[in-house]
């Protein structure tokens, strides 16, 4: 079998904004590959993606640990494992919920603060030192489909978080 790297994109060219399909899966299709790049600039040692990305979810304040389970994609176990090493590391601090106490919630300290603007640095850093490979029109085209991507993503876990209450 061998490394190499295949296009993990459908290969078809751009959806038209009315087929819903095709839009979702060229989305899927994208976010997965920004995902692949995004893991390639791990450093050793430092923290993992999924630890930043626990890290980036609580950057606008403390959430419970089975919200971040779920936005990770991950059991509520295996989310306490990662905050119990978190924690570890001084960068998270976990609290009762002040409405009910069988919520636990989580929250940055002023070490994970720093912490995590760092390693993003570093990650934008790297990424942005490879946009050589990208052409005018296509930097363009990204540059342009961040905010609404951002926004699409925003408003459907806010949608799915409310129809889970």
């Amino acid at each position: 079998m061998s490394d190499d790297i295949r296009d993990t994109t459908t290969g078809s060219t751009t959806p038209a904004p009315n087929d819903d399909l095709a839009l979702a899966r060229g989305i899927r299709d994208a976010v997965r590959a920004g995902v692949h790049m995004v893991r390639m600039t791990e450093e050793k040692g430092a923290l993992t993606l999924t630890q930043i990305n626990i890290l980036n979810s609580l950057s606008a304040g403390p959430l419970s640990i089975g919200l971040l389970a779920g936005l990770a994609g991950m059991t509520q176990p295996g989310m306490t494992q990662q905050i119990d090493k978190l924690e570890g590391a001084d960068v998270v601090r976990r609290f009762k919920d002040g409405r009910d106490a069988r919520i636990t919630k989580v929250e940055l300290t002023d070490h994970g603060r720093a912490v995590r603007a760092s390693d993003n640095a570093k990650r934008d850093s790297t990424i942005a030192a490879r946009f050589d490979l990208l052409s005018d029109e296509d930097r363009e085209a990204i540059a342009r489909a961040i905010e609404p991507l951002a926004r699409f993503g925003t408003s459907y876990v806010k949608q799915v978080r409310e129809e889970q209450r």
